[in-house]
């Protein structure tokens, strides 16, 4: 397969909503995936094999038709729903499997996974390392194996033992429960901190942005996020006032210092 090189939504000026694509497909998903089981399960007259089998071939063309996308068109692979619904399948694939009995009751079986999960953790850590939007092998089947890594790490998980203890560390599953919103507002942030608006560059300025990124996670999940889930009113108590006022005034002063013009005469 020739190299791919990057498309114009790679090499054009960022938007700040750009990783907002992956949420849109994932919605797709929800909406399209429900029907698609409802259909099997009526076909296969409720025969799980009968699910998995059309689930497997899903993802097998899916897998096709991003490595055939990606020689010529490298947009088009990488942000559409079909050239990326392998992926997903692969997780409706590790659920079927699981939804008799998560944990395993055979020992042999139980390490070998765990064994699994923590060569899917590697390969999880080499993908990081590696891997560009850019990389042509990531279309022949690398953004799959992505997928199945990250699978294996989560079906390793559920059996107990050291790797899910070490998973299972308080900062890892704090960070956790704030991801959806260090993930919605990373990308906008780093965009708005850079280098130029706040004179930093290096540790320095990945500490800013990080700072930045959790304090508004943080006070989203508390406020926003937590409310939705439970159906409750938006109204702030007042023991939180303090708080919700402290992290105002961080970003009352990150956002002037950010906004300062450094390159013109008269940054005031």
């Amino acid at each position: 397969m020739p190299p791919c090189s990057a498309g114009p939504l790679f090499t054009a000026a960022p938007s700040p909503l750009n990783h907002y694509w992956s949420l849109s497909l994932e919605e797709q998903f929800y909406l399209l995936f429900p029907l698609v089981v409802a259909g099997a399960l009526l076909l296969g007259r409720g025969r799980r094999r009968v699910l998995v089998g059309i689930l497997t071939i899903a993802t097998a063309l899916s897998a096709l038709l991003c490595w055939h996308l990606g020689a010529a068109d490298v947009d088009r692979a990488y942000f559409g729903l079909d050239t990326r619904l392998g992926e997903l399948l692969v997780g409706a694939l590790l659920a079927c499997a699981l939804l008799y009995r998560v944990q395993l009751t055979n020992l042999v079986q139980r390490q070998a996974l765990r064994v699994a999960g923590l060569v899917g953790l590697g390969g999880l850590a080499w993908l990081a390392h590696t891997a560009t939007v850019s990389s042509s092998w990531l279309y022949p089947g690398g953004l799959l194996l992505t997928a199945v890594c990250t699978a294996l790490v989560v079906a390793a998980a559920v059996q107990g033992g050291l790797f899910a203890g070490v998973l299972s560390v308080a900062p890892l599953t704090w960070i956790g429960r704030i991801s959806y919103g260090l993930y919605l507002y990373h990308f906008p942030i780093y965009l708005w901190l850079d280098g130029p608006r706040t004179g930093l560059s290096g540790w320095q300025l990945l500490a800013l942005r990080l700072a930045v990124t959790f304090a508004i996670a943080i006070a989203s999940y508390r406020f926003v996020e937590q409310p939705i889930l439970h159906g409750a009113s938006f109204r702030i108590p007042r023991r939180h006032l303090p708080a919700v006022a402290a992290l105002t005034a961080v970003a009352v002063v990150v956002g002037a210092v950010a906004l300062v013009d450094r390159d013109a005469a008269d940054p005031l």
